[in-house]
């Protein structure tokens, strides 16, 4: 009998080395925030001040002025930010001249290049980044 439960344990233990880990981060993250005292732009042409927007599971439960935050939410203080509704896609593509690598690590995740350093290469138009600013 122990000879048999020797031989299963080790069996599982061998078998679970072999599971690939999980793609991506794992979320780990509070289901419900609260991000107070901020400048909330709701739709074009409305602005509410000092105002409070609350996240729960990733979608936005309310927003406005006198809003009860919940108790279970995790408040953030957002005084002197503006909150812009998700009409704004920050997805940037960039190519490049040169793919500059930098000494790396094999990362355990296939899909992470970490041997790439695009940033160093990125040198947007002032003029331009001052006038997209202005648009909003």
């Amino acid at each position: 009998m122990k000879l048999l439960f020797s031989l299963v344990f080790s069996l599982f233990t061998l078998l679970s080395g072999q599971i690939e880990p999980a793609d991506g981060l794992r979320e780990n993250s509070p289901g419900v925030w609260a991000l107070t005292h901020a400048k909330v732009h709701t739709e074009p042409g409305t602005v509410l001040g000092n105002a409070t927007i609350v996240i729960r599971d990733g979608h936005i439960e309310n927003v406005g002025k006198d809003i009860r935050i919940p108790k279970d939410a995790t408040a953030l203080d957002f005084t002197g930010k503006t909150i812009y509704p998700g009409f704004i896609d920050s997805w940037v593509e960039i190519s490049t001249q040169s793919e500059k690598t930098i000494p790396h690590d094999a990362h355990w995740n296939h899909k992470v290049i970490a041997r790439l350093e695009l940033f160093s290469q990125y040198h947007p138009d002032k003029k331009k980044l001052k006038s997209l600013h202005k648009l909003g």
